[in-house]
């Protein structure tokens, strides 16, 4: 049995909450784009031989007493590749029909396979789609699986050793937990003063993930990144995307007008260039917050988001977040998601989710003689806040994918938000 870490429990309790809004799960996505479709052949030899390496990729997950842990099938499956999808009349809408279909597929947890890898034919171009089960790992680990996966040289001797989260909460002692734990509380309380501005509030069932990919060329990409290093300064391009977003939702419109946004996003705590380990969430998290005042004008705001991640950096409050992660998963999921969503007024805490993933690194430009023309994320949301942003960039060229839950935003909503982004990050309002 493999014990879940305390990040790994956390993206279980979201597991928890978007099932409860009535969606498949904590199901994302990585989405590779081949300019032709690689040999079938040599990728299932691949993934064998991966699996044969790293067996927790097919392990179930199993409750033992109050926590979560990855334990090995009875059996062994076959079905980690999966690869029998192929329409030559209409490509592009096959493959996103597809897509689709693939984190929607709803299971019991412990039946969900940690991560699956998915080729999708297509005329023009094909996909490959690493589909994974967020306790597994977070986003740079699933990139580590796909390096893994195409390089079966790497030595496995590290696999086990504990670095990232598990490393740094065994050298804490306990009072230094619990004065971490005091300081985190007390940003929380700080940032609850203000009460968050949703798209849509409405809590009703749905079924459906969706999600749309905006690209930029070359030419708006150096715009964009000219953008942020001269808001932002050279290592805040997230907050510029996190910012643009705030003023883009402000100037649409929300139905729950709180007094000002409140975005999470994750801290990575694993060493830059390091292949292992591939499993294992290595994240914390921290808060870019804005009051409806502060939005008004572009510079005022960035330089707001610049102080206020600086604040946070200098005051360690992303490893502070580590001993109530900690401490939250002896929670039952209900208790744990109700804790983390709603602050004191009891309304949904994130304005909307995000993720900068950047680019890939290692690099990847070509996959078994294939040349990777694009990428993409997707990943769940809970109902509300019921839309997130995936940012990632590839060769020089950005991409946002928007998930959402449509019956919350409609296609109206979505070109305005899509639009009006652009403009913002273009600096073109």
């Amino acid at each position: 049995m493999t014990p879940l870490n305390a990040a790994d429990h956390f993206t279980l309790m979201m597991d928890h909450e978007v099932r409860k809004s009535g969606l498949a799960g904590n199901l994302c996505a990585l989405v590779i784009e081949l300019d032709v479709c690689p040999d079938k052949d040599t990728l299932s030899k691949k993934t064998r031989s991966f699996t044969r390496r790293f067996p927790l990729a097919v392990a179930s997950l199993k409750k033992t007493g109050r926590r979560y842990a990855w334990a090995d099938r009875n059996e062994h499956p076959n079905i980690f590749f999966h690869y029998p999808y192929h329409d030559a009349e209409n490509s592009d809408t096959f493959q996103t029909q597809t897509l689709k279909k693939i984190i929607n597929r709803k299971q019991a947890l412990e039946d969900i396979l940690p991560v699956e890898l998915h080729l999708i034919e297509g005329e023009e171009k094909s996909l490959l789609a690493l589909r994974w089960f967020h306790p597994l790992c977070d986003a740079k680990g699933i990139e580590l699986i796909l390096h893994h996966i195409l390089n079966e040289e790497h030595d496995t001797k590290h696999d086990n050793t504990p670095v990232g989260l598990d490393a740094w909460l065994a050298k804490q002692g306990l009072w230094k937990k619990i004065k971490f734990a005091f300081k985190a509380r007390n940003n929380i309380r700080q940032l609850d003063q203000l009460n968050s501005t949703l798209l849509n509030p409405a809590d009703k069932q749905t079924d459906t993930l969706d999600f749309q990919v905006i690209r930029y060329n070359k030419e708006q990409t150096a715009n964009i990144n000219t953008q942020a290093r001269q808001y932002a300064g050279m290592t805040g391009t997230a907050l510029y995307f996190i910012g643009c977003m705030m003023r883009t939702l402000e100037t649409i419109g929300c139905d729950h007008e709180g007094d000002g946004f409140c975005v999470p996003y994750a801290f990575n705590l694993r060493k830059r260039k390091a292949l292992f380990p591939i499993f294992g969430n290595h994240v914390s998290f921290l808060f870019s917050q804005a009051s409806r005042k502060q939005l008004q004008s572009k510079q005022q705001l960035f330089e707001h988001l610049k102080e206020q991640n600086k604040y946070n950096i200098r005051n360690a409050l992303d490893f502070a977040m580590l001993p109530l992660m900690e401490a939250g998963s002896w929670l039952n999921l209900d208790r744990f998601g109700e804790i983390v969503r709603k602050n004191p007024q009891g309304t949904e805490r994130s304005s909307f989710w995000f993720s900068y993933t950047g680019e890939i690194d290692p690099p990847m430009t070509k996959i078994l003689g294939c040349n990777v023309t694009g990428l993409f994320q997707i990943s769940p949301v809970t109902a509300p806040p019921s839309f997130g942003i995936l940012v990632s960039q590839l060769n020089g060229e950005l991409t946002i994918s928007y998930c959402f839950i449509p019956e919350y935003i409609p296609e109206e909503k979505l070109t305005q938000i899509t639009k009006r982004m652009s403009l913002e990050l273009m600096d073109n309002t």
